[in-house]
């Protein structure tokens, strides 16, 4: 029982890395099965990568003000099928759930559970497909809320249409919203928007590499060996933690709930982590393993379209950088 790992050079998720936001690079390993084995895992087929994107600010249609949102991308293996490409709106916060949010409303710019949203449809005509500049609109006045000044991002992702399987996460792009008290001033602008730099200074962690050793023991316990390269600037002496998070890979990306208080992060949430505390100004840290037990995904029997999010994050609480997501399908078997 065992698997085979291959490369796979096809972009996935990364946010705000050194000089630039709109960077979408990483090379991930992925699973496939030989023999019969008892948990079997098997990355998503379809993905996509981002070759760049851009936003025109105070764009006009039909008269409303708003940005008009363009990105140039690359399709692989969805010839024929709806792929749903959305831009889904959250506040910068390093929460994977603070999206922008107006229950109950059900117009083009809101999910069916009131996320802030615009998406396209396509439908590729080949098994490579190459979007030079697709655009979609989003107006201001859906940004539902209270005066003052806001750090958003768009987080942009990629589903299958029939099935509402996600296979693409690119970077998030990173923007200032100011909404202005009109109650207090008629003659204030009533938006301002624009591009909220990337940071090249302060702590954060730069992602490299993911690769996963599958149907592994430790401590008697079977499940899975991750590994991560990547390197941190101004962390000397930062007590941190590479926290992988466990989501269910659907347009809400709930996260998976503890049941026993063992692998759980504060809130809850499934959660393997390990600490470090780099010893230099720039550490590199070439293999950090961290191993995640099938039984702690806590889940009863069945087959599940999963992800896992990767964060560096304080010790005392709080984001440093986001690394990547990564897909996967994980049979929990009959007991």
């Amino acid at each position: 029982m065992g698997f085979i790992l291959a490369t796979n050079s096809k972009t996935w998720y990364m946010k705000k890395i050194l000089y630039s936001f709109l960077i979408a690079i990483t090379t991930i390993a992925i699973a496939n099965a030989t023999g019969t084995p008892v948990k079997k895992f098997n990355a998503a087929q379809p993905s996509a990568s981002m070759q760049k994107m851009w936003v025109d600010y105070d764009a006009t249609e039909d008269g409303r003000a708003g940005m008009l949102i363009h990105i140039a991308l690359t399709v692989y293996d969805m010839k024929g099928r709806e792929t749903l490409l959305g831009f889904y709106f959250k506040h910068d916060d390093g929460n994977p759930n603070s999206y922008i949010k107006e229950p109950g409303n059900t117009n083009k710019y809101h999910t069916a559970s009131g996320i802030l949203c615009v998406a396209k449809i396509l439908v590729p005509n080949y098994d490579v497909s190459v979007y030079d500049d697709i655009t979609v609109f989003i107006p201001y006045d859906e940004f539902k809320l209270d005066p003052g000044e806001y750090d958003l991002t768009i987080d942009v992702q990629m589903h299958n249409k029939n099935t509402d399987t996600g296979f693409a996460w690119f970077d998030m792009y990173d923007f200032t919203f100011s909404k202005g008290d009109n109650s207090r001033s008629v003659n204030k602008q009533a938006f301002i928007v624009k591009n909220k730099p990337a940071s090249t200074t302060g702590p954060r962690a730069v992602f490299d590499t993911l690769w996963v050793d599958f149907d592994v023991k430790e401590n008697n316990e079977m499940g899975m060996r991750i590994h991560f390269k990547f390197a941190t600037y101004n962390m000397k002496d930062t007590l941190a933690s590479v926290a992988i998070y466990f989501l269910y890979n659907t347009n809400e990306m709930k996260t998976l709930k503890d049941k026993n208080q063992k692998f759980v992060s504060g809130s809850g949430d499934v959660t393997v982590y390990m600490d470090i505390n780099p010893g230099y100004d720039t550490a590199y840290f070439n293999d950090l393993v961290l191993f995640m037990p099938y039984d702690e995904l806590d889940l009863t029997p069945g087959t599940y379209e999963l992800l896992m999010d990767t964060k560096v994050i304080y010790s005392r609480g709080g984001l440093i950088s986001n690394f990547v997501y990564q897909p996967f399908r994980y049979t929990e078997p009959a007991r």
